[in-house]
């Protein structure tokens, strides 16, 4: 039986073994994406959780296990084998999106701060996936593949990185300001971590006013913020806004606001 039809008598099973019950839900367009479930649910004590499957958590799980609650949500309780995992409900849970929307700066900084808090050295005999084996996805790709794979070759310092921390993935929270959520869990140097935050919030960064101007100072801004070399931050921006229009492409969607968002930061490269 495939791993969606499975799912109602997952979620059940998830239920009866944490003893949970619902608390609502949270918009559809976070409930079933790529086979996941994610439900708002409470404890038998009133903890305010999420109720979070999906056929593979592998590096989700073990990177929010690394965090430990170092700038990201808790894992309350997890079954790897079953694809399922009891979070922290961050509260009230508003996303990053929204403070962006009115303040960019402040949304940036918010976001600078949750990456230091995030980064940790690596763990001895990881399995975490590295930066350079999600290069690969770049062969052929011209200046976009030989400049990934320069960056690749100069790293500095490698740490326990989020991978994928844009602007609905940090959440409002009461107990440490804004916490990350959705880790991928990938190892490379912290200005790797940068990029997604660049070509961000999908949809709707480039449509205000000034995108290249935001995108130049967003990277100037997290530089400083956190000892970062900007030419990096600019050319890890720049390469991944390419690799993720690849993954775009490979997965059937439209990858046309990537491709733009690489556009605004190749001539921050040179």
């Amino acid at each position: 039986m495939r791993w969606l039809e499975r799912l109602p008598d997952l979620v059940r099973e998830c239920h009866e073994r944490w003893d949970l019950v619902g608390d609502g839900t949270f918009p559809d367009e976070f409930r079933y994406v790529d086979l996941r479930h994610v439900e708002p649910v409470r404890t038998r004590d009133g903890v305010a959780a999420v109720l979070k499957l999906a056929p593979d958590l592998k590096g989700e799980l073990a990177a929010l296990e690394w965090f430990s609650g170092r700038g990201a949500v808790r894992v309350l309780a997890s079954d790897p084998a079953g694809g399922a995992m009891l979070l922290e409900r961050a509260l009230p849970g508003t996303a990053l999106r929204d403070l962006a929307a009115h303040d960019d700066e402040a949304a940036t900084a918010a976001a600078a701060g949750v990456m230091g808090a995030l980064w940790r050295p690596v763990p001895a005999g990881h399995g975490f996936e590295t930066v350079r084996e999600w290069g690969e996805d770049l062969a052929g790709r011209g200046r976009a593949a030989d400049l990934y794979a320069e960056l690749c070759d100069s790293m500095g310092e490698q740490v326990v990185l989020h991978g994928d921390l844009h602007h609905d993935n940090v959440l409002r929270s009461g107990r440490d300001g804004w916490l990350a959520i959705d880790p991928a869990g990938v190892v490379g140097e912290r200005a790797y971590e940068t990029g997604a935050l660049l070509r961000n919030p999908w949809p709707g960064f480039l449509d205000t006013p000034d995108p290249a101007r935001t995108t130049r100072r967003r990277a100037d801004q997290l530089a400083e913020a956190l000892d970062l070399d900007v030419q990096r931050v600019c050319a890890w921006g720049y390469t991944q806004a390419v690799l993720a229009a690849v993954w775009f492409e490979q997965d059937g969607h439209d990858p046309s606001h990537a491709y733009a968002c690489a556009d605004l930061l190749e001539p921050l490269t040179r």
